[in-house]
Formats: C-alpha cells, structure tokens, sequence
C-alpha cells in the first residue's frame, strides 16, 4: 500500500469515528433536560421497589449524565442472588439505561 493510501485511509478512519461520536450526542444532550437524571432515576427505582429501605442515585459523569452509581437495598432482594438483584434494578431502569454510557449498581437485602 502506498503511503497516500494509507493516509486516505486513516483520514477515513478519523471521519468516521467523529460522525460516530457527533450522531451519539443527541441522547447526552436529551439527558441535560429540566428534570434532573438523578432526580429520573430515583423516581423510577422508587416506583418499582415502593418500600426500599435505602435509594441511592449519583452522575459519576461530571454531571452530563452518562454514567450513574445506583444503590437500593430492599426487603424484595431477600434471599435473591446479588445477579439477580442487579438484574431487577436494571430491568427497572430499561428505558433510562438506553439514554447513558453506563450504569453501576450496587444492591443490599433487607431483613
């Protein structure tokens, strides 16, 4: 390959990856909307666990929220493996999670 090929091509390359990155940002930006991501979450995870003991929600992003830290500790996880706990958090927040770069969660049985 010569090297004007292979310039072309990582210039390709480049250009692609940026309209990648810029097409990705409409759900960043959706996230910065009124109504706090955090505030969304916690209603969300409130709703579906309604007698949690404990609901914890923080934008580890730097605010943009692209990343979030959950915790919930909950009577209903008793019993359950700490898989399947994560698993009904995030099954919970399906929609929310479709909007971020990503989630960690962190969960506790109750007695």
């Amino acid at each position: 390959m010569k090297v004007r090929d292979c310039e072309n091509k990582i210039q390709s390359d480049v250009d692609i990856s940026m309209r990648i990155r810029i097409n990705a940002l409409p759900k960043y930006i959706r996230n910065c909307s009124s109504i706090s991501g955090q505030d969304q979450i916690k209603t969300v995870l409130a709703q579906r666990f309604p007698d949690p003991s404990e609901i914890v929600v923080e934008d580890i992003s730097g605010g943009c929220g692209a990343m979030y830290a959950v915790f919930v500790a909950s009577k209903e996880f008793k019993g359950l493996p700490v898989i399947k706990q994560h698993k009904l958090v995030k099954e919970a927040l399906k929609e929310e999670i479709k909007a971020m770069h990503g989630i960690r969660v962190q969960t506790e049985a109750q007695s």
